[in-house]
């Protein structure tokens, strides 16, 4: 899997081969399950701790690209006596077997026939590898299966784990979220459709993410046709596949597409974020740290300006007296010690009663004490148009592999009863696909 020094082996389907071997029709077998993809205890989706607890220390350990995923992936690899184990990140992504000291589930060692691999799994139904080998794939997750590596017509090594067609984000507990690569895009150009869930349904965001970089797209729909894996996350949460059960478009708004899916989400999920797997994200926790020295005095200062500004939307006599600022909550990135971001509170009294429903979301520099971008948002300011104020509250962090950057999902809320989901640059506060148009923000459900 990752760079050895094992010698390489090719591989080729034998999907296409006949189902007759030996002159005998072989019957058809029970599909694959977890229980087939465990040896000695150890399984896709296994913590690292918990292997070492099971087999031990490794003899040695590798670390490399791994040429049987579609694309290139940096893995460990932990060698045991005729069992190699390897990682993507701290959880199993697959097991070798090199001896006939260990057999399947099902009976299938190293040393044995073509005809008794067929005869226990049944015809190949994985797909295409590469030279001289038999494919079995999980039909429950779809991105797990079997090789068994060939050397004439006996079994040379065997693989258990993730399909080379499939991507890895790993989840908290059992087994790593796998989903087609293929069903949106070819190798040679990823993309990824971004949308948000709540429960059951959700609504597509109008964008994309390829070649780097992310770009308006209000076809987003088309990326959520029914019978689409997403993988999904949310705050705190492990990362669960989800399959689009129908879509359309709304009457009133196509802007903003519509789709069921299945299973739902858990109650207790406020809002999540999926996306269709042509990338792999690794969410982020930040830090919450004290504010320094000097983002104390710069803090009223961007305060004010964004308060007078925010008060040319408002008749004269709609607030009485200033602001006053709550205690301010500043959020570290992991490894990006040039940015903080600030979410600072706003109270005032309006029309003789206080409101605590205000904010200010700032993104500071502490090399240069300079605040790099900074809006004040309300959920019910003024029905204004074109509105300059902006509430970005967010939600869940996360770098996409192969991009330097750091974005953070999170809701945008307009002057007036209309809110969003979107993506943000945390470098620079601003979302990825500048937005320009406040109408697109739709009414809160």
């Amino acid at each position: 899997m990752t760079a050895r020094t094992r010698s390489r082996i090719a591989w080729v389907s034998l999907i296409g081969l006949p189902a007759v071997l030996s002159g005998r029709i072989l019957k058809a077998q029970a599909a694959l399950t977890s229980h087939d993809f465990e040896i000695a205890g150890v399984h896709p989706g296994m913590d690292s701790a918990a292997v070492a607890r099971l087999l031990g220390r490794p003899d040695s350990e590798t670390v490399g690209s791994d040429p049987w995923h579609w694309q290139p992936l940096s893995l460990r690899s932990w060698h045991y006596a005729q069992l190699e184990v390897v990682f993507d990140g701290t959880w199993v992504d697959g097991i070798w077997i090199r001896s006939n000291r260990y057999t399947t589930a099902r009976g299938l060692a190293v040393g044995d026939s073509i005809v008794k691999a067929r005869r226990l799994y049944g015809n190949p139904n994985g797909g295409t590898v590469r030279p001289l080998g038999l494919s079995w794939q999980n039909p429950d997750s779809g991105w797990t299966a079997l090789y068994a590596a060939l050397t004439s017509d006996r079994v040379d090594a065997l693989w258990l784990g993730v399909d080379e067609m499939h991507r890895a984000v790993s989840i908290g507990s059992g087994l790593p979220a796998r989903a087609s690569a293929t069903a949106l895009q070819d190798t040679s150009s990823p993309v990824s459709a971004f949308a948000t869930i709540k429960g059951s349904s959700g609504w597509a965001l109008p964008l994309v993410y390829s070649d780097s970089s992310f770009r308006s797209d209000r076809a987003a729909l088309r990326h959520l046709t029914q019978g689409q894996q997403l993988l999904v996350t949310a705050p705190g949460s492990p990362v669960w596949i989800v399959r689009v059960d129908s879509a359309a478009m709304e009457p009133q708004d196509p802007t903003f597409p519509s789709f069921a899916v299945v299973p739902s989400l858990p109650q207790a999920t406020r809002i999540a974020l999926a996306w269709t797997p042509g990338h792999q994200l690794s969410v982020l926790a930040p830090d919450t740290v004290p504010a320094p020295s000097d983002l104390w005095d710069e803090i009223p200062r961007v305060v004010d300006s964004l308060w007078r500004s925010a008060l040319t939307e408002l008749r004269p006599d709609a607030v009485d007296g200033p602001p006053k600022l709550g205690t301010p909550t500043v959020l570290a990135l992991p490894g990006r010690t040039s940015t903080l971001l600030v979410l600072v509170p706003v109270s005032f009294r309006r029309y003789g009663e206080l409101d605590d429903r205000g904010r200010v979301f700032m993104v500071y520099s502490p090399s240069t004490r300079r605040v790099r971008y900074a809006v004040f948002g309300h959920p019910e300011w003024a029905p204004v148009n074109n509105s300059h104020l902006l509430l970005v509250i967010p939600y869940l962090f996360f770098q996409i592999r192969g991009d330097s950057r750091t974005y953070f999902f999170g809701s945008r809320m307009g002057s007036w009863e209309s809110l969003d989901d979107a993506i943000f640059d945390a470098e620079t506060g601003r979302q990825v696909v500048p937005d320009g148009d406040r109408q697109s923000l739709r009414p809160p459900n």
